[in-house]
């Protein structure tokens, strides 16, 4: 029997292909090829989720709640550096390619790209 503090190695580089197959969706590849990366990747979202979840699972309720707590905030950290480097990165596309870098924000942030993403999470 394992002991409870060992890392499972084979959960974790499972997770790490759904990872990588749920970025497929987000950058998908053209053609057939794609379609089928895109499929793969929708598999991938329920499955991270799942062992994620089971994972931050706890009997312990005070245990649970610092955990989701922690695990919370280290999102929302990761989450405010990734927008970040995605409006700098997006900032710097839009003057390499001659646009003001203030014209790729009007693209994104409005009301229709906002109904367009609920309509995504439906």
């Amino acid at each position: 029997m394992q002991d409870k503090t060992t890392r499972n190695n084979t959960i974790d580089m499972i997770r790490f292909i759904t990872s990588i197959l749920i970025v497929f969706i987000h950058c998908p590849f053209p053609g057939t090829f794609g379609q089928y990366c895109i499929n793969l990747g929708r598999f991938g979202v329920p499955f991270f989720l799942i062992v994620s979840g089971w994972f931050s699972y706890h009997p312990n309720k005070d245990t649970l709640l610092s955990r989701l707590r922690k695990k919370f905030f280290d999102t929302l950290k990761l989450l405010g550096t990734v927008t970040i480097a995605y409006c700098i990165m997006n900032s710097i596309k839009s003057v390499v390619s001659g646009y003001p870098p203030y014209e790729w924000i009007g693209t994104y942030f409005n009301i229709r790209h906002a109904r367009h993403q609920k309509s995504l999470n439906h």
